[in-house]
């Protein structure tokens, strides 16, 4: 099941309850929000994103990965 595929082809997600990752989530939800609302402004003006755009959602979601590996990190020491 490495693609978090069950048989019956529902996703599954495994999650670590962790403090660290909890304090992450609290506020990373937001940087999703941003993101989803950029890719949804595109697509609802029925053009591609940006350049500016596609940088902004690259950043935050490097954000994001960059808070969530620290919170790991700090919550399996």
């Amino acid at each position: 099941m490495p693609d978090g595929r069950l048989p019956d082809g529902h996703v599954g997600e495994l999650r670590l309850q962790l403090g660290s990752m909890q304090r992450v989530d609290d506020f990373e939800h937001s940087l999703y929000e941003v993101r989803r609302d950029i890719e949804a402004s595109a697509k609802a003006e029925g053009r591609p994103s940006t350049a500016r755009e596609d940088a902004i959602i690259k950043e935050l979601e490097r954000r994001s990965n960059e808070f969530y590996r620290r919170a790991l990190e700090e919550g399996t020491r």
